[in-house]
């Protein structure tokens, strides 16, 4: 079963330091207001391909999932997720990582604006 990730948020008068968890082989996912970003850290290695599900078509038509591939210690920030594109019927957005990628201490973080 995937993990819940908390999303924190980040402001002028809250800086954020990157700290996040190491990703579940199983999956991630977190509850989606249209403002949230992800921070993905590669691992010591890299080359884990991180899957974030859409649902629906994009403004082309056609529905497609955003794929990232972080090289090893390089971080990434992907986002935000339309509502309309990512969210499941419980309003979640998924993630899934290709297998070994925690055994590679992938780290992920979810950042909302407020």
């Amino acid at each position: 079963m995937s993990t819940e990730l908390t999303v924190a948020t980040i402001s002028i008068d809250s800086p954020l330091t990157p700290a996040g968890v190491t990703v579940d082989d199983a999956g991630n996912w977190f509850t989606n207001n249209g403002r949230i970003f992800l921070d993905i850290l590669g691992g010591t290695s890299g080359g884990f391909l991180v899957t974030i599900d859409s649902v629906a078509p994009c403004n082309q038509g056609v529905d497609h999932n955003v794929t990232v591939t972080p090289v090893a210690s390089q971080r990434y920030l992907v986002g935000p997720f339309p509502r309309s594109r990512f969210d499941d019927i419980s309003n979640k957005v998924n993630i899934t990582f290709a297998a070994g990628a925690a055994a590679d201490l992938m780290k992920i973080q979810a950042i909302q604006l407020p």
